[in-house]
């Protein structure tokens, strides 16, 4: 039947999960995210310190990949969007294992990111630099970094998601008057004097690594679903949502990961920009979830286009080196009159009901390149286009789309069931 999870064979199990010598450079950590829009507070200094621990496998060293460009639902042509102005990155620097190391950019502190520059690399890190032979799985790695522009009118990106793993995470915005602490200085950062804003979301780089043997790194590309949208329980050590919590949900070593899904975006997200595409080179397993927006509220859009989208993905994934490719099935979209407390009371969409687009879609997804498809059964109800219920409000989903925390975590299930 259709309402099942598939594989072929099951996820090919830990891509490359034995294996030594030379590893070619993978993501480093879990909650690796992309950056996705950008903001001006009218303050021209700029800091931000976020937490990462690493996965997949010990690290023989680390390198950070800064980016000028955004996955961004402003262009509808498949392109990355150049941020509006160049970053000076005035310093940067890594934390772990009770260290503060500075990071350079052939051999300087400073480096000004060119809007546009995409995928830049810092001098690799040895895990010497923190006194240890290799940096074990599951250290926490926590990334300072200080922004200087040249104007208050200037533009920050940041991930639009709430990407943080520790309470001390922050961005601040702040004025000239304001004194910050510095960069090096171990530990959180401390401002006194002078005006700031703060946010819970900002800029921080990619983390990439070489690991010790071969290891999981699991990329997503998808909507707001996949981004976490109505998950309102704290962030682990992978962050919210269910593919986040999927990666957290493995006992041992947890796979490396990077959300590449922006909130209301479409198939084409990226599609045509090869700056994209070059960054799934540091994955083994990739995943395909969207379709949502695709499809839409009103269920006006073009399945063909859709299946033609996600082919084109899974193309770029294969010539990446991607081995393992997990395909979503599109979830419930109803509406409700009582909450979505139960499932009389809810009518699908047009074009999500019995013989509608987002089932057709689902069907076809056997005949793409893919390894697993994730029906995402656990979050549907005894009728496979409605959402799961128990009798109380917003159960599984927040709205008509948008998974809750209970349904975020009952997909990490589904996704970890068949892939870990």
């Amino acid at each position: 039947p259709l309402f099942r999870s598939l594989s072929r064979p099951l996820f090919r199990a830990l891509s490359g999960s034995s294996g030594g010598g030379v590893q070619p450079l993978r993501y480093a950590t879990t909650a690796n995210f992309t950056i996705r829009a950008d903001e001006s507070r009218n303050r021209a200094n700029y800091v931000s310190y976020f937490t990462f621990f690493t996965g997949g496998g010990d690290l023989k060293s680390i390198v950070l990949a800064f980016d000028a460009a955004m996955s961004s639902t402003t262009l509808t042509n498949g392109l990355l969007l150049d941020t509006p102005n160049d970053l000076p990155i005035t310093k940067v620097a890594v934390e772990c294992n009770g260290i503060s190391h500075p990071v350079t950019f052939g051999g300087s502190r400073a480096r000004i990111l060119l809007s546009g520059e995409y995928d830049v690399h810092c001098d690799s890190i040895p895990a010497s630099a923190f006194n240890l032979s290799t940096i074990p799985i599951n250290t926490q790695i926590t990334i300072k970094l200080r922004i200087d522009l040249t104007s208050t009118s200037h533009q920050v990106p940041y991930t639009a998601f709430d990407t943080r793993i520790s309470t001390n995470d922050m961005v601040l915005f702040f004025d000239d008057a304001a004194t910050v602490s510095d960069v090096d200085t171990f530990g959180p950062f401390t401002q006194s004097g002078g005006s700031r804003n703060e946010r819970i979301n900002g800029y921080h780089p990619r983390i990439l690594g070489v690991h010790t043997t071969a290891i999981k790194s699991i990329i997503a590309c998808g909507d707001s679903i996949t981004i976490g949208t109505g998950d309102s329980a704290l962030n682990t050590i992978s962050g919210a949502g269910w593919f986040n919590r999927m990666v957290n949900l493995y006992p041992g070593p947890k796979p490396a990961s990077c959300n590449l899904a922006v909130h209301g975006s479409q198939s084409d997200l990226g599609l045509s920009d090869s700056r994209l595409s070059a960054i799934y080179v540091y994955a083994t397993d990739g995943v395909i979830a969207h379709g949502a927006n695709d499809i839409g509220a009103s269920g006006t859009g073009t399945v063909s286009t859709l299946i033609s989208n996600q082919t084109t993905r899974i193309q770029q994934f294969r010539t990446a080196g991607i081995t393992n490719v997990l395909a979503m099935h599109l979830t419930p979209r109803t509406q409700s009159t009582d909450d979505w407390s139960t499932e009389a009371n809810q009518t699908p969409n047009t074009g999500w009901g019995v013989g509608g687009k987002s089932l057709e879609y689902s069907g076809l997804l056997s005949g793409l390149d893919v390894d697993v498809e994730l029906t995402m059964n656990s979050i549907r109800g005894t009728d496979v286009v409605k959402w799961l219920v128990n009798g109380t409000a917003q159960y599984a989903v927040v709205d008509e789309i948008h998974p809750s925390s209970v349904g975020h975590a009952l997909m990490a299930q589904d996704a970890y069931d068949i892939s870990g």
